[in-house]
C-alpha cells in the first residue's frame, strides 16, 4: 500500500474515531472481514477517484485495475450521521479521460419493481443492533463474489441493482 492509500485509510479511521464505540466496533468488524476479501481480489484503498475527486471521509474507497483500460471500484459508505448502517456501491470506468462509465450498481438486500434496500445494518427500531449488523456483515461477505462477477463480466445477480448508464 503506497503512502497516499495509507493516508486515505487514516482519514477514514479519523472519521470513525469521532463516532460512538458501537460504530467503531462495527466498522472495525467490517474492515477485518470484508476489506481483506476485496484486497485478496486485487482492490486497494485509494485517496482519490479517477477524476481526482477526494473520497468522502465516511467511505472506504477501493479500486483495482482489471483490464487494459478499465478500473473497477467499490465504495463502502457509512451513514453520515455515524450510525452503523452502510451501503456498498461499485462500478467500472474507463481509466483514460474522460472516464466513461461502463457499469455501476449497488449491492442490495432485496429489490422489486417499486423498491430496493441498499442500506445494510441496523435501523433505529432494531432492538438487537449487534445481531442485525453481524447478519448484514455475513451476507455482504457472502455476496462479494457476486459483486466482483458483476464488475468482471456484467452478470447481475438478484442482489445487484444496476444503475442506468448515460455517458
Amino acid at each position: 500500500m503506497d503512502e497516499r492509500n495509507k493516508k486515505r485509510r487514516r482519514i477514514f479511521l479519523r472519521w470513525l474515531a469521532q463516532g460512538s464505540d458501537e460504530l467503531q466496533t462495527r466498522a472495525n468488524q467490517l474492515i477485518s472481514t470484508v476489506v481483506p476479501q476485496l484486497e485478496a481480489l486485487g482492490f486497494e484503498w485509494v485517496e482519490e477517484d479517477l477524476e481526482g475527486g477526494r473520497s468522502q471521509p465516511n467511505a472506504i474507497s477501493m479500486e483495482r485495475r482489471t483490464r487494459k483500460d478499465e478500473v473497477d471500484f467499490v465504495r463502502i459508505i457509512f451513514d453520515k450521521h455515524r450510525s452503523s448502517r452502510f451501503k456498498v456501491i461499485s462500478g467500472t470506468k474507463v481509466s483514460s479521460p474522460p472516464h466513461h462509465w461502463i457499469k455501476a450498481g449497488d449491492l442490495v438486500r432485496f429489490q422489486s419493481e417499486l423498491d430496493r434496500a441498499k442500506w445494510w445494518g441496523p435501523m433505529w427500531w432494531h432492538l438487537d443492533k449487534a445481531k442485525v449488523f453481524d447478519n448484514a456483515l455475513e451476507k455482504v461477505g457472502s455476496l462479494i463474489p457476486e459483486l466482483t462477477q458483476f464488475l468482471s463480466d456484467g452478470v447481475r445477480s438478484p442482489n445487484i441493482y444496476e444503475w442506468p448508464i448515460n455517458n
